[in-house]
Parts: C-alpha cells; sequence; structure tokens
C-alpha cells in the first residue's frame, strides 16, 4: 500500500518518507538499508524477501505486527522513575535513626515508656512503607501514562523485535517488563536495607546521606574498572538491580543475583537494628 521508502534528507534519521509499517519491512524483509547519508552508506529497498528467508522467520516461532513504540518509552521511563525513587530513598531515609543521635533525642526518646521497643521497630517500618508506595505510585504512574499515551498492544511480541538488541533473548517484551519491574522492586528493597544500616551508623544526618550515596554509585566505578569480573560483583547492587540492561543481561544467573541480593539486605536490616539498639 504505502511501497518502499527511498527519499534520503541528511541528518534525518531513517528514510523521510517511511513510516511505520514500511519502517518495519524495509528493516527486516528487503534488501535495504541505512547507515548514513553518504553513497554506500544506504540503500533504498528494491526487494521484498520471503518471511521464511529472513532472520527473524529463521528465528521465531511466531511473529506479531503490532504499534510497540510505548514499550521503549514505558520501560525508560520506569528506570528513570527507580533512579528518581532512589535518590528519594537515599535522602529521605538517611536521616532515619542519625537525625536522632544529630539532635540528640536520644535520651529523651528512650525514657518514654514505649521508646525503646517500639521506636526501633516503627521506624524502619514506616521507611519501609514509603518504599513500597513510592514504587507501586511510580510503577502505576509509568504504566498509566503509557497506556493512555501508546496503549499496551503487543505483548507477544518478541523484545528483540521491540528494541532491536539482544538478539539472543527469546522472551516477549511484556515478560520483560514484568521481569525489569520485578528486578527494580528488588533494587529498591536492597537500597532501603543499606541506607537503613548506614543511618543506624551515622551520627550526623549529612554524613548520611553523602555515604548512602557513595556507596550506591560506587557499583558503577566498580564494573568501569574490573571489567567482566566487575559486573558479577556489583550484578546484586540497588543501582544494578533498577537498570534495564542489567536486568537481561543477568536472567541466566537472577535466581544467584536475587539470593544474594536478599541475603545481603537482611544483614544489612539487622546490623542496622543491632548498631542502634546498642545505643539504648
Amino acid at each position: 500500500k504505502y511501497g518502499f521508502p527511498s527519499l534520503v534528507i541528511r541528518n534525518y534519521p531513517g528514510f523521510r518518507d517511511a513510516n511505520y509499517i514500511s519502517t518495519f519491512v524495509t528493516d527486516y524483509f528487503t534488501d535495504g538499508y541505512m547507515y548514513g547519508w553518504e553513497e554506500g552508506e544506504y540503500k533504498v529497498p528494491t526487494r521484498l524477501y520471503p518471511i521464511a528467508e529472513t532472520d527473524i522467520g529463521k528465528q521465531e516461532e511466531h511473529i506479531y505486527f503490532y504499534y510497540t513504540k510505548g514499550w521503549n518509552v514505558l520501560l525508560d521511563t520506569f528506570q528513570m522513575g527507580m533512579v528518581l525513587v532512589s535518590i528519594i530513598i537515599i535522602i529521605g531515609v538517611s536521616g532515619l535513626f542519625a537525625e536522632e543521635s544529630q539532635l540528640k533525642v536520644l535520651p529523651l526518646l528512650f525514657t518514654t515508656q514505649k521508646g525503646k521497643k517500639e521506636d526501633i521497630v516503627a521506624k524502619p517500618f514506616a521507611a519501609f512503607t514509603m518504599v513500597i508506595s513510592l514504587y507501586v505510585i511510580m510503577t502505576l504512574l509509568t504504566i498509566g501514562l503509557s497506556y493512555l499515551v501508546f496503549g499496551l498492544d503487543g505483548l507477544e511480541c518478541s523484545y528483540y523485535l521491540v528494541t532491536g538488541q539482544y538478539v539472543w533473548l527469546k522472551m516477549s517484551i511484556s515478560s520483560v517488563a514484568i521481569l525489569v519491574m520485578v528486578t527494580g522492586l528488588l533494587g529498591l528493597l536492597s537500597l532501603y536495607a543499606m541506607t537503613v544500616c548506614i543511618s543506624a551508623h551515622c551520627r550526623n544526618n549529612f554524613h548520611s546521606v553523602v555515604f548512602t550515596a557513595a556507596c550506591w554509585g560506587l557499583p558503577v566505578l566498580i564494573r568501569i574498572w574490573f571489567g567482566g569480573i566487575g559486573y558479577v560483583l556489583v550484578a546484586c547492587t540497588p543501582i544494578f538491580l533498577i537498570m534495564q540492561s542489567s536486568a537481561i543481561e543477568m536472567i541466566s544467573i537472577f535466581g544467584v543475583v536475587a539470593t544474594l541480593a536478599i541475603v545481603c539486605s537482611s544483614i544489612c536490616v539487622v546490623n542496622g537494628y543491632l548498631a542502634f539498639k546498642k545505643l539504648i
């Protein structure tokens, strides 16, 4: 109906007269391509290949065609939302215990009838509730906005066909979205546990925020400095658990990463509890 696209304009990404359908067909089912604007860097499509003869036809058991640009936006927006929530957690939870030490109200607090027992439990539980609430709000907001603007069609579509990444991944875009959201929650809970632990050991709110932020971002430098083995070391850290690419790359070892994250988080919470209890 639309024909092959052919109009090339410098600095315009793709063929100027292409639309969503003709771009998809050109990229996967024709001899056309476009890597640049100079001669030899692009070719106007002239031949249409049968699906069975293409790479997609050989790799995919079923091919679904939907408008799926919204899924990329959803996943990218969710990741940005998790980063924003992480920053809120670092700022909001870091003063959980450290602020009481800084304001020197611990003696007064622990002389109340229920202060010694209930404060140690109530404050972390309140912070935990805040973390879960922020996650739910951000997730629902991301899904809702994506649905209103783009729709959620194409649940069965291959992640590779939707994003053009990870050709080896045999998962639908909806399955990857669920995986990313699960690891995102795990990342926030790990950050919460780490923040509680650091706050219990600090006597100053500012120091607690700085140390927590440093521990949150340090894994990025570790991966850069130590390469492949560095990724294995930091895969279960909060900042990498909220990243879409990390969630996909660690699929084969997801159980190990999730277990390590849960164990480390539990250790942090217990350590923070014992450290603050010593102040009583």
